[in-house]
């Protein structure tokens, strides 16, 4: 069940990728004359609690009740945190839930336009594993595959593959529910 499958009669969803450390972010956000901007996509956990596929959102303090939703705050990074000694680290500092490389970026433009801003994120790796840096080249800056980059990890690193790609399709599938839930309960409305 995608978000692009389900129809919401009260709400117009216009969806755009701006990719890694928001590349293709609008100079302008006012120009979209938007109520607000969601920002969704996948994070890295900092709290030690979450698992793969929780799901933090950062912008609305009283949640309903949709499995695996989390209110707190995401830290956004310049650049990949991939050890537990790193996220480790920006938990303690930060106190933030999650991390990523865009929602600041975004939530920044958000604020000098005068729109609300919510960030989603749906949590891929946990704070105790170690992400391999070289898993960034498998996509382009919009995180689009690459697909011989793809063909030659699987070749090299199989298992890493495979378990990334798991905690992928959960993590999406717990973000569509997500803000799908968070739609039909009037939050993002």
């Amino acid at each position: 069940r995608m978000l692009r499958n389900r129809r919401f009669d009260a709400v117009e969803i216009s969806l755009s990728v701006i990719g890694m450390r928001a590349v293709r972010l609008p100079p302008d956000l006012s120009a979209l004359h938007a109520d607000a901007i969601v920002l969704a996509g996948f994070a890295g956990a900092l709290n030690p609690s979450f698992q793969i596929g929780d799901v933090v959102v950062d912008g609305i303090a009283d949640l309903p009740k949709i499995p695996h939703l989390r209110s707190g705050s995401i830290h956004t990074a310049e650049s990949l945190a991939s050890t537990p000694a790193q996220k480790a680290k920006l938990f303690a500092k930060t106190g933030a839930w999650a991390v990523d490389m865009e929602t600041a970026l975004v939530r920044a433009s958000a604020a000098k336009a005068g729109i609300a801003f919510v960030a989603i994120r749906a949590v891929t790796d946990t704070a105790d594993q170690t992400l391999d840096p070289a898993n960034l080249r498998l996509v382009n800056e919009i995180g689009r595959p690459r697909l011989l980059a793809v063909a030659a990890r699987l070749l090299t690193h199989p298992r890493q593959l495979l378990s990334l790609r798991a905690a992928s399709r959960l993590a999406g599938q717990n973000l569509a529910d997500a803000v799908a839930g968070l739609i039909e309960s009037g939050k993002l409305t």
